[in-house]
């Protein structure tokens, strides 16, 4: 009996064990995001202290409201960050509508520079008083309410927003209402359905610009008015001086690729190049045309890329045979580019598509390859442009990351 009890004790000890470590785990494999969202797609979710359906829930999230994806674990777990500066954790499975948005870097702006361009900023916002309110118009002569925080900050700033509110909401960094600045975008909840569906942009003494609707246009208005301030949700901080100078690539295994990147100019020269990100189709055909050389355009427009900031270069990546859009209407720039859709570019332009397919079909991945992308990877594996990995797969729908993109211009000779 004795013999019994120390065995059940010892398969306890040990349950208990694996079970601290699966918990450890959670918390420390994760893999850090920036300039990532996501839309809650649940009617309601739970937000988590931690990553596990066991931890405390400390916020309750919303249908359609826009998260801000600060980590993601090896079980599926991400760290959102809400409007009003809430962290918490919640599952993939409730999120939807993953994008990655590209922002210049800042890092090295001191507070003077800051300033400075903040009043910039906020001087084109209140030259736009009086103009018309109409719905998705992002100026120069009417706006809504987030084409005129967009217009502002990219004539101010050259800091490019999206143009929609709830997306907004999430850029920056969270301020307290007592600690509002010159600047800080400001976001309401007009339509009490408990997400941002307004946003205007703090000018100082208690006062905001904003496109408020079509009967009065662009106009400035309190906080403290009743209808405001009754339904105001939190403010963000779009531009603040450099804290933390240290870069995310100098200990990765293509730093000297991405040194050599950020000298040949195909990428700005920034602490933060997120090596492990992944890396959108308009990000990808961006370098692409510097590493290529290529300027011809032929003013291509697409329905998702007329306001988009990769505009051009998506108009000379198309002109040049290097790609085409998803549909005949859109270019989707903002999607993930997998290993294989990487391929095919490069395939494209450099005429590289290959119908034997000798190369490829020893990996072990070979008919996950899509029929149509099969003779460009042939192609650009023979020329070792992109390479397969260690257990002999390709990974054909993975996304590229950042690193392995500009490893694999690097090889292009």
């Amino acid at each position: 009996m004795k013999k019994i009890l120390i065995k059940l004790l010892l398969v306890t000890v040990f349950s208990i064990n694996l079970l601290n470590l699966d918990y450890v785990f959670a918390y420390e494999n994760t893999e850090k995001l920036i300039n990532t969202v996501a839309t809650v797609s649940s009617k309601t979710i739970s937000v988590r202290k931690g990553p596990s359906s066991k931890e405390k829930i400390i916020h309750t999230g919303r249908v359609n409201q826009v998260v801000l994806l600060k980590e993601k674990n090896m079980n599926g777990w991400y760290k959102v960050e809400f409007p009003n500066g809430v962290l918490g954790w919640c599952e993939e499975k409730y999120l939807k509508g993953f994008k990655y948005y590209n922002e210049e870097s800042l890092n090295y702006l001191t507070q003077l520079e800051v300033d400075n361009i903040i009043n910039k900023v906020v001087d084109i916002a209140k030259k736009q008083i009086g103009k018309p309110y109409v719905w998705a118009a992002i100026g120069p002569d009417e706006f809504d309410c987030s084409g005129l925080m967009l217009y502002s900050y990219k004539q101010g700033a050259n800091v490019e927003l999206t143009d929609y509110s709830a997306e907004q909401a999430v850029k920056g960094t969270y301020i307290p209402k007592n600690k509002l600045k010159k600047g800080d975008l400001v976001f309401f909840d007009t339509m009490k359905t408990g997400r941002v569906n307004h946003v205007g942009m703090y000018i100082g003494e208690g006062k905001f610009v904003h496109a408020a609707n079509p009967d009065v246009g662009v106009i400035v208005s309190k906080i403290s008015e009743h209808k405001y301030a009754s339904k105001y949700i939190a403010a963000r901080r779009i531009i603040q001086p450099n804290q933390n100078p240290i870069d995310d690539w100098s200990d990765h295994w293509a730093k000297e690729t991405i040194s050599e990147a950020m000298n040949k100019g195909w990428v700005t020269n920034s602490n933060s190049f997120r090596p492990n990100g992944y890396i959108t189709r308009a990000e990808f055909i961006t370098i692409f045309n510097k590493v290529h050389g290529l300027n011809n355009s032929s003013g291509k427009i697409f329905d998702d890329t007329e306001t988009h900031w990769a505009k051009y270069d998506i108009d000379v990546a198309v002109t040049n045979g290097v790609c085409n859009g998803k549909t005949s209407k859109e270019f989707k720039p903002d999607d993930f580019i997998t290993r294989e859709e990487a391929a095919v570019m490069l395939a494209n332009y450099n005429k590289l598509a290959d119908e034997n397919l000798d190369k490829i079909s020893v990996f072990s991945d070979y008919e996950d390859i899509a029929s149509w992308a099969k003779p460009s990877v042939e192609g650009v594996v023979e020329k070792e442009y992109i390479l397969g990995y260690s257990d002999r797969s390709f990974g054909p729908t993975k996304n590229i990351t950042r690193a392995e993109a500009i490893a694999t211009f690097s090889r292009i000779k």
